[in-house]
């Protein structure tokens, strides 16, 4: 969230190079949705970049915060100062509190308000054109018109632990009502991108975009891109919430297998057939996670069942197929279910002594995942990082063991709860995406990516740069994007590149496949 620091900063800066703008204009036009407003702070030493995300709830949220500092001062004054004690007479004493502490009438005024039962504060002041312009015009006299003093003291009154309890109840009512403020705009931005999503899927056009992009109320998105050498997009995505419960959440990938006659008709029935089921389930689930499980697992297999009737049976090869990852979150657990290659992955933030830790949590269903010895797929944590990493360059890599059209499905095979509070991101993709970014990778950019970027960055990534194989090829390749390559490594480069060893292709060119990415981010 913008600080009121962030703020000080930014109209600092913007004073410097242009005297004539002010804090209240500047905000005010921000508050009442102007377009360009922000174009009046500059851009110097990052003024603009550290206030560019402001919502028009943060501002006031801000302000209420800051009238609340200025009321603790002077409270500090009224009880301390030698003057206002001294004084008989109540103008004599409303006279000296009014020197020390501008604005004492109209704060008192604001803080009778804010504190007044069944008043959000922080909607009074986006309702009442006024009194915002009050706070604004008080805020902006204490940090930018009087003496640097009043910057000061506030720093060192204005939290209110000066005065014992002084206002930590109405301080939490602030943050409380812009909260809530938060959550019913985005509830009114969430039916909007539900909508879409969901408009998109059960038409039958998310299939026939190059490219799309949803959001669900800040912690659900994805991101797709029919990719760099094919011309129509395969992969389908499905992101929503139950229309009874928005912390009951289904995320999914279904890959149409490429090179088969209707693998976007297959994937775009699969995510359809699931967004129909998941809006229509009992609330109730959410609390029953293994009861949901074996539900979700029944209603894949019919789906299943019914690509197999109409495109696969009675022939000897598949016609028609896709993969399914999918995940559902609720109360305690998260609920997984996969056929097929696409993947998911788990990641857990670290702290300033710890890192952010990466886990691939499907197995591939694929001819080349390691096996033991008899025969029965490894898991991810057995195979490891670095052959796992190893294994997309693998010839055969994209010839998968089962898919949603096959005969006698077991889609139980692959499915499993695991704890909410085992990661703070959960990630699927289909192979597009998952073959052309490195488990560190995948880190970098969750870790350095604001939420709602997470997904478009992947998806970029996986656009604009290829995967190499082996630690010696990436340094390579750096240098061969970057022009820093001798000639003696180029020949040595040319030499080697592209003969692989038999068994291994060296690289996976950037945008080889349909994209797709889906997040769910906790924090």
């Amino acid at each position: 969230m913008t600080t009121i620091y962030d703020l000080v900063f930014a109209i600092d800066e913007t004073h410097k190079k242009f005297p004539e703008n002010n804090f209240a204009s500047i905000y005010s036009q921000i508050i009442a949705g102007v377009p360009d407003a922000l174009k009046f702070i500059t851009t110097a030493n990052g003024a603009r970049e550290r206030v560019a995300r402001l919502t028009p709830v943060e501002i006031v949220q801000i302000l209420c915060q800051e009238i609340v500092k200025i009321y603790n001062y002077s409270e500090v004054v009224r009880r301390t100062d030698e003057t206002y004690l001294s004084a008989t007479r109540f103008v004599d004493q409303y006279n000296a509190l009014s020197q020390k502490c501008p604005g004492y009438e109209t704060v008192s005024r604001l803080i009778r308000v804010f504190s007044t039962d069944k008043v959000n504060p922080v909607a009074y002041l986006l309702e009442n054109n006024e009194a915002l312009m009050d706070a604004l015009h008080i805020v902006q006299k204490y940090y930018y018109e009087y003496d640097q003093k009043y910057r000061l003291v506030l720093e060192k009154y204005g939290d209110g632990k000066a005065i014992e309890n002084a206002n930590e109840v109405l301080v939490n009512k602030i943050n409380s009502s812009a909260n809530i403020l938060r959550a019913v705009r985005e509830l009114e931005v969430n039916q909007h991108a539900v909508n879409k999503c969901y408009h998109d899927v059960m038409k039958g056009i998310q299939v026939k975009n190059r490219y799309n992009e949803y959001g669900i109320g800040g912690k659900l998105f994805a991101t797709q891109h029919v990719g760099l050498k094919r011309h129509n997009q395969e992969d389908s995505v499905l992101i929503m919430e139950h229309p009874s419960n928005p912390n009951f959440k289904i995320l999914v990938v279904s890959d149409g297998m490429g090179g088969l006659s209707a693998g976007e008709e297959v994937s775009s029935y699969v995510v359809r057939e699931i967004a129909k089921w998941f809006e229509n389930i009992s609330p109730d689930y959410y609390n029953k996670p293994e009861d949901l499980q074996r539900v979700f697992n029944q209603k894949i297999t019919q789906i299943n069942d019914a690509i197999y009737r109409r495109f696969n049976e009675g022939s000897e090869e598949l016609r028609a197929g896709a993969t399914f990852t999918g995940a559902i979150v609720t109360a305690q657990k998260t609920i997984i279910t996969q056929v097929g290659d696409s993947r998911a992955y788990i990641i857990k933030n670290g702290s300033l002594l710890k890192r952010d830790s990466i886990t691939l949590i499907t197995k591939d269903d694929s001819y080349t995942w390691p096996r033991d010895k008899d025969f029965k797929q490894k898991s991810a944590t057995q195979v490891g990082t670095k052959a796992i990493e190893d294994i997309k360059f693998a010839h055969g890599n994209n010839n998968i063991l089962r898919c949603i059209g096959d005969e006698n499905l077991n889609v139980g095979k692959q499915s499993f709860t695991i704890p909410n509070d085992s990661y703070d991101k959960l990630l699927l993709m289909s192979d597009g995406a998952s073959d052309l970014l490195s488990f560190e990778g995948i880190k970098i950019i969750c870790r350095s990516t604001p939420l709602p970027k997470i997904t478009q960055y992947l998806v970029a990534a996986a656009l604009k740069k290829k995967a190499i194989r082996g630690r010696e090829w990436n340094g390579f390749y750096e240098k061969l994007v970057k022009g820093t390559l001798t000639q003696e490594e180029l020949d040595k480069y040319n030499s080697l590149k592209g003969k692989g060893d038999g068994t291994h292709v060296d690289f996976i060119d950037a945008g080889k496949d349909n994209t797709t990415v889906a997040g769910y981010f906790r924090r």
